[in-house]
């Protein structure tokens, strides 16, 4: 029996003794701004001519004098009749008694035509040109140094827009 004792004794310790090694990994991020490459932007105006063709509203007023030389008693208002605005031009007269005589009215028409006018005028518009510096180096993403001809270095500006 004391075989035993001492046996499981000793299997105590071990299993007492024993340690697991624990491992952790650590990861960094970080972002960095990288000069891809630069450009110069040029903007240009430019003007042409084009003809436009669109209706426009004339209105012409036609005046007809209308002799009436009648006798009134008191003055009569501006008034329209069928669109035609009819103005009364009083005169007063010297008689043995005054009187008030419609010596005659305006009558006005607005006549209104639609009319082609067309126009030369001139319109602008605005160009803009980029250009890649020539100076300028790319980069790629992973920083690998390139050499920059044009067809590279376009296409790393395309990219980074």
């Amino acid at each position: 029996m004391m075989a035993n004792s001492d046996e499981s004794a000793g299997e105590r310790g071990k299993r007492r003794s024993m340690s697991v090694p624990v491992i952790e990994e650590l990861l960094s991020i970080s972002k960095r701004q990288i000069e891809k490459g630069r450009i110069a932007i040029k903007k240009n105006a430019e003007e042409r001519e084009q003809t436009i063709d669109e209706p426009l509203f004339e209105e012409q007023v036609k005046v007809r004098r209308v002799p009436i030389n009648r006798l009134v008693d008191e003055p009569t208002p501006i008034r329209e009749v069928d669109g035609t605005t009819i103005i009364p031009i009083f005169e007063e007269v010297p008689v043995v008694n005054k009187q008030l005589i419609l010596k005659e009215e305006l009558h006005i028409t607005k006549i209104r035509s639609q009319v082609h006018k067309p126009q030369r005028i001139k319109l602008r518009r605005e160009t803009v040109e980029i250009e890649k510096d020539s100076a300028a180096r790319s980069v790629s993403q992973r920083g690998n140094k390139e050499q920059s001809n044009g067809q590279n270095g376009n296409r790393a500006f395309q990219q980074s827009l």
